[in-house]
């Protein structure tokens, strides 16, 4: 079974859905309780990731695992190595960390925290062979409201407009995951 963390926001919704598609059991967990009205998954658990006992249950359940950070926690660089410190622990197939692009840059904290945890989990990968892939993902194209765009005229944006960035599309994302992306950079998740 694929465990799924965060699957209740923008990004654990759309990869949930690709993998249910698939025909791929999954659990998927939260702390929103909204995750147990994901469609088609096999399982769904509500809790805090801060607490090891949940980590634990989630664990017992799963053979591979997507972590997906939860959005802006203190506890992030605590949460994601308890994760992979329960994941190696419990023997897991395969751990898949969704980070973000451009973790060291050291002013966003939630970015710090991502490579705090990606630094973790290359260690262990090669301290006990724990099979993974670091995601880094460029800007979704789900952080902004086209409406307002439209509306407004404007695209604010916090860089020079003159620099070179691109967005991906969390459906993108998801795919990739599976295998089926024109990319064909990660093959994580299939059935056994």
């Amino acid at each position: 079974m694929i465990l799924i963390t965060s699957a209740a926001g923008n990004t654990g919704r759309v990869i949930v859905q690709r993998l249910v598609d698939a025909g791929l059991d999954v659990l998927a967990t939260d702390i929103n309780p909204k995750v147990k009205d994901l469609p088609g998954i096999k399982d769904a658990m509500v809790g805090d990731l801060t607490d090891l006992s949940f980590i634990h249950d989630l664990m017992e359940k799963a053979t591979k695992v997507v972590y997906i950070p939860p959005l802006f926690s203190a506890q992030e660089a605590l949460i994601g190595k308890r994760m992979i410190d329960s994941a190696q622990e419990h023997g897991i197939d395969y751990f898949l960390f969704v980070s973000v692009i451009h973790p060291i840059l050291s002013t966003l904290l939630q970015h710090t925290a991502k490579r705090e945890a990606e630094e973790y989990l290359i260690y262990k990968g090669m301290e006990s062979q724990l099979p993974y892939t670091i995601l880094q993902p460029m800007h979704y194209m789900h952080n902004f409201n086209p409406k307002v765009v439209a509306e407004s005229g404007k695209y604010p944006i916090f860089y020079n407009v003159d620099s070179k960035v691109g967005y991906v599309a969390t459906e993108d994302v998801a795919s990739l995951l599976l295998g089926q992306s024109q990319y064909k950079v990660h093959v994580l998740l299939h059935n056994e």
